[in-house]
This record gives structure tokens, C-alpha cells and sequence, in this order.
């Protein structure tokens, strides 16, 4: 697999006729954007109505494919280079499709900040500026984000302001797929007074207990997965991961251990995706061995050897820790997919004395953008597995893209 580093390397790929492995979607649209250089007199204003469905809002995976359709146009021409990059802002995220009606004030529906980004983009260069503008909303991000305020239509500055944000992590956390859960879970991820997860906490002031008797911000499983819940046991986990994000560690140690609460069920036997959940929360405890003399790294080693070592989401979490520099990379399998232990290793030799020690910026950095990644991947698991849905196959899918 090659991994693209910096914004020279990306650019200078872009004399390939195929875009580097490795990417994932969002830099991948980035780099389609560009490979015809911004030759953009043969797009004009509304390409995509002109070229209709399944281009306008809509399509499938199998678009993305070597047999997908010509976009109506020649093979690497301008057009055909936008319309499969506009392809996969439309239709992947993170390997969940984009089904829902937009609404500007359900985030639950905007999809991945990082595609809408780049979206929006793709509709500058059109000069659909009224829709670039609503696409860019979604990403987070104001129109133009990037461009010096003189520079025009300097498409160029403006895409490798882009890439060069897009290459700095995956930023893939529990917001990544907030399109992907319910209104009402989008809105406690999406909570913009939550406070980022530590790399491991200050063992001078933590407030783990154990007791798993508060429940201060109730979360109950009909709230956040509305209708049928096929799997009692990922629900569980799904809630747990909420209070987790949340920072919520008595809460979500309760229901790991499927010791349940008066709104959430008591859960008898294993089950992988919950040790693993269990597993993560342990490894931010760090040092601290409030339970049974155990220190939080050596639990988390218990824990993810419970979950055991198939996981369908590490393939997934490998590609992600490529992606964030040789430290976090390295902890990887022959396999290529996530080694959680060596992480827990990198973490606990140079983040044991508590959050904001040990190792550099830059590492630290990538490690908390890894713990968010393996986090946010584990909820959207835990969503599909409790509803139903095929989950080790939507995964299996995601570690192809």
C-alpha cells in the first residue's frame, strides 16, 4: 500500500491515471478533483443536474468500481474526473451509505464533515456557488476555507489547503459517522461541550469509582437506537461507547460488565465487541488499579484479549494508523491490520504519567486521533451489529476502500 505523506507527494501522484491506495474516500475525491489540473471550461454551472441520476445525490458503491459507469463522458477527461470524484462524496461514508434526506438542522443526516468538504469544493470549481455554499456548511468549514481573501478562483491554493488538512489524520472519530445513527445520538456525539477523550487519565484527578451507580447523563438504549433492536448485547455496548466518549467511566464500566442499571439490561455471557469497548476504557484509565489492584493497561490487555484478536474493525483501524505517522503505524500486524497491545505499549511509555506527558506534541496528537478513530469505528459497529444489519461484512468492506 502506499502512503501518501505530504501535499507534494499527493500532487505528484496526480501524473498516475489511478488514484494511490490508501486513501481514504474524502482524499481520494480530493485527489480525482484535481487530476485534470482545474481544466474546468468543459464544467459549467449545474454539471451534475445536467448529468443526472444516479449522479444527483444518489448511487451506490458499485459506482466506484472499475465497472462502474463513464460518467458520460471519456475516460480521464474533465468531466469524467469530476463526476467520479462527486460520485464518492454522494455515496460513501466510511463505507456507510448516505441515505437520508439532509436536514441543516439534523446533523444526523449531513453525512462526514470531510466528504461535504470536498463536495462543496467540487461545486466551486463548477462555479455552482450557491450549492457549494450549503455542502461547505456541512463540512464545517466557510466557502473558499483556506484561499487568501485576493486569491480569486486559485483553485489550487485552495485544494492543497485542503489536502494538506486532510493528510495531517483521518480524523475519524465518533462525529465521522453521526449520519449513520439515530437524531438523537447524532445530537450526544455531536454535543459541542463534550470534552476530548484524554490519551489516559491524570491519576490525580480522575473520578473513576467503580461504584457504576450515578447514571448523571442518562442514556437509555430506545432513546439512541429507535425501533427493533436485534442484539441486546452491541445496544449495550452502543450506550457504553456514548458514556465513554462522554467521559463517563462508572456509567459505561456498569454496562460493560453487563451488570445493567435500572434503564439498561443485565447481560449474561461474553461477547467480543463489548470486551473490546471494555478493553478501551481500561487503556485511558492508564496507571490507576482501582480495580482489584490491577493498573488500567494490564486490564486493557485482559480485555482486548477477550474480544479476541478478529475483530472485524481492525483491518479498518490498521489503514487508519498508516495514516497517522510510523509511530502509531507500527502498531500494526503482519497482517496489516491494528495491533491493540502494541498500542497500549506506545501509550503506557510515553503517556503513563498522565495526559499531556511524556511523549511529543506530534505524537501525542497522533495517538489521541487513533483512540478517537478506534472509537468512532467500534460505535458505528455497535449501531449496525444491534440493528440488525450485517456489520462484519459492512466492515470487512470499509478495510477494501
Amino acid at each position: 500500500m502506499q502512503i501518501i505523506g505530504d501535499v507534494g507527494a499527493l500532487k505528484a501522484s496526480l501524473a498516475s491515471d489511478e488514484a494511490p491506495a490508501g486513501l481514504d474516500p474524502a482524499l481520494t475525491a480530493l485527489w480525482w478533483s484535481a487530476k485534470t489540473q482545474f481544466d474546468t471550461a468543459e464544467l459549467g454551472v449545474d454539471l451534475y443536474v445536467e448529468m443526472g441520476q444516479p449522479f444527483n445525490g444518489g448511487g451506490s458503491l458499485e459506482m466506484l468500481s472499475d465497472e462502474g459507469p463513464d460518467y458520460g463522458a471519456p475516460a480521464l477527461s474533465p468531466r469524467w474526473c469530476w463526476g467520479v470524484a462527486h460520485s464518492m462524496t454522494q455515496t460513501t461514508d466510511y463505507g456507510f451509505r448516505v441515505q437520508a434526506t439532509r436536514d441543516p438542522d439534523d446533523p444526523s443526516t449531513w453525512g462526514d464533515a470531510r466528504l461535504n468538504w470536498v463536495h462543496g469544493f467540487l461545486h466551486r470549481l463548477e462555479q455552482d456557488d450557491r450549492n457549494a455554499e450549503g455542502w461547505y456548511g456541512r463540512g464545517l468549514k466557510p466557502m473558499g476555507s483556506g484561499l487568501p481573501v485576493s486569491s480569486g478562483q486559485d483553485f489550487d491554493t485552495e485544494w492543497e489547503a485542503i489536502a494538506a488538512e486532510l493528510l495531517a489524520s483521518h480524523q475519524i472519530s465518533p462525529r465521522s459517522f453521526m449520519c449513520s445513527f439515530s437524531p438523537e445520538a447524532a445530537a450526544i456525539i455531536g454535543d459541542v461541550d463534550n470534552v476530548p477523550l484524554p490519551i489516559t487519565l491524570d491519576p490525580d484527578n480522575h473520578t473513576f469509582t467503580y461504584h457504576g451507580e450515578t447514571f448523571d447523563k442518562l442514556i437509555r438504549i430506545p432513546d439512541v437506537l429507535p425501533g427493533a433492536v436485534a442484539d441486546e448485547s452491541h445496544a449495550v455496548a452502543f450506550v457504553a461507547g456514548l458514556y465513554v466518549w462522554h467521559g463517563l467511566w462508572d456509567e459505561a464500566h456498569a454496562l460493560l460488565l453487563g451488570s445493567g442499571s435500572a434503564h439498561h439490561p443485565k447481560l449474561p455471557g461474553p461477547c467480543s465487541t463489548r470486551s473490546y469497548m471494555h478493553a478501551i476504557l481500561h487503556r485511558i484509565e492508564g496507571v490507576m488499579d482501582n480495580e482489584g489492584g490491577t493498573p488500567g493497561y494490564r486490564n486493557s490487555e485482559y480485555w482486548y484479549r477477550n474480544a479476541g484478536d478478529d475483530h472485524p474493525i481492525l483491518p479498518v483501524l490498521g489503514g487508519i494508523a498508516r495514516s497517522l505517522g510510523d509511530d502509531v503505524g507500527a502498531c500494526t500486524r503482519p497482517d496489516g491490520s491494528f495491533d491493540p497491545f502494541l498500542f497500549i505499549k506506545l501509550v503506557e511509555e510515553n503517556f503513563a504519567a498522565g495526559y499531556g506527558s511524556g511523549g511529543s506534541d506530534e505524537l501525542q496528537e497522533a495517538c489521541l486521533a487513533m483512540q478517537d478513530a478506534e472509537l468512532g469505528v467500534l460505535l458505528a459497529y455497535c449501531r449496525a451489529a444491534a440493528q440488525g444489519e450485517a456489520a462484519d461484512e459492512t466492515f470487512r468492506a470499509m478495510a477494501r476502500l
